[in-house]
């Protein structure tokens, strides 16, 4: 008896590449019917980080917490990269906050 090949597993690459980055590994995996280590693969392949939120705008809120606390901990609350919030704090002039200490 031959193995029918399942089609949806053959052409998932193409199929949902444009979802990779955009919705969680886990959607995209039920989705295509693969493993979540298969579209993590193929994401990190490519290139694409999920969770980016560098298109996001700074408001003066957020803008507050920089130099307040540390990086990491603003990084944290924001939920952003400690890399974005390190260049949004240096782009302001604002000097870091020492560890330990908080206004």
């Amino acid at each position: 008896m031959a193995q029918k090949t399942d089609r949806r597993r053959a052409d998932w690459p193409e199929k949902y590449a444009d979802l990779l980055g955009k919705i969680p590994d886990r959607e995209v995996a039920d989705l295509a019917g693969v493993g979540v280590s298969s579209i993590k693969k193929l994401r990190l392949g490519k290139g694409i980080r999920f969770g980016r939120r560098r298109d996001r705008p700074w408001n003066p809120k957020d803008d507050r917490l920089l130099g307040k606390y540390t990086d990491k901990q603003a990084a944290r609350m924001l939920v952003r990269d400690v890399r974005e919030i390190t260049q949004r704090r240096r782009a302001l002039g604002l000097p870091p906050a020492r560890p330990g200490y908080r206004l």
